[in-house]
């Protein structure tokens, strides 16, 4: 094969590669903008769960905010708010993503963030589903339970407020 011919097969390849990846950017922003990879991986997950250790003191801030929590300075991408709840049982840190109900968006949200805690915590924690819902609104979630730390990943529809609601509660578990 001769060097043009060969020259040629490789830029083909690479602007075969960049349509590709441009289609993955261009079909994830149709799809609701989730780009979940990038938004939140297994490094910053764990770092959340060592914040756990300390009560969140590090990403604690002063204020109280609208949704009735302690402001934190550790907001997670396209989240649309992030507290800690000074629980006096067991201090919270919580993000909630909101959705029009029914949103495809939603359910796409709440695999992404199930599957990277799936991936981020094999062999670290014990794993339950918790259906049970004392209201007939759609309810799941994925519970993640460590030796100081319970994650807890839940999808809500809430038809009252036209919304569905995404949300990763971390409740810290170290006092007594």
């Amino acid at each position: 094969m001769n060097n043009f011919l060969r020259l040629a097969l490789a830029a083909a390849g690479r602007i075969t590669s960049q349509i590709v990846a441009i289609g993955v950017v261009v079909g994830s922003v149709l799809a609701g903008g989730l780009l979940s990879a990038a938004e939140l991986s297994c490094t910053e997950l764990n770092k959340l769960l060592g914040h756990s250790r300390s009560d969140f003191a590090a990403i604690r801030q002063s204020s109280i905010n609208k949704n009735k929590g302690v402001e934190t300075s550790l907001q997670l991408p396209g989240a649309d708010h992030c507290t800690i709840d000074d629980n006096a049982e067991k201090p919270s840190y919580r993000c909630v993503w909101q959705f029009p109900i029914g949103a495809q968006q939603a359910t796409v949200k709440f695999q992404d963030l199930v599957a990277l805690a799936d991936d981020c915590l094999i062999n670290q924690a014990e794993k339950t589903k918790d259906q049970s819902v004392n209201h007939p609104d759609t309810y799941l979630a994925h519970i993640y339970r460590l030796s100081d730390a319970e994650l807890r990943i839940t999808f809500k529809h809430k038809s009252e407020l036209r919304k569905t609601l995404v949300s990763l509660n971390l409740d810290s578990l170290n006092r007594d």
